[in-house]
């Protein structure tokens, strides 16, 4: 039980993980053209973004609101840097991708009979 529980939510999250890098690769390549945004980038955006997200999210549940603000940063900050663009910019990419996230969470959802609350739960 408790193993197909931890296969089932490994699976759950390389979905995630695929499908948020797919929105960001999109957007990004949409807004800083092909040679900065590179779905490598995109993997690794994703890949920072989630580990060090959980953990500040996993350490720091006494700073709440201000918590979210500091994973926000980090996540714009990645866009930021391995998208080379401006601050603006990868607010820009960020907003955009989250809509391109929610669109692509409906689909794999709707294709593997995944909730779509699984999938949009980050």
């Amino acid at each position: 039980m408790i193993v197909s529980q931890i296969i089932g939510q490994t699976i759950l999250f390389l979905i995630k993980f695929m499908v948020i890098a797919l929105a960001l690769w999109i957007v990004g390549r949409n807004t800083v053209g092909k040679k900065k945004a590179k779905f490598s980038d995109a993997l690794w955006i994703t890949f920072l973004g989630l580990i060090i997200g959980s953990l500040i999210s996993r350490f720091t549940p006494f700073l709440g609101f201000i918590g979210f603000f500091i994973v926000l940063l980090l996540w714009l900050g990645l866009i930021h840097h391995f998208f080379d663009t401006g601050w603006l910019g990868a607010l820009g990419i960020a907003i955009v991708a989250l809509i391109v996230y929610a669109i692509l969470s409906w689909v794999v959802s709707f294709i593997l009979g995944v909730s779509l609350w699984n999938l949009l739960i980050i």
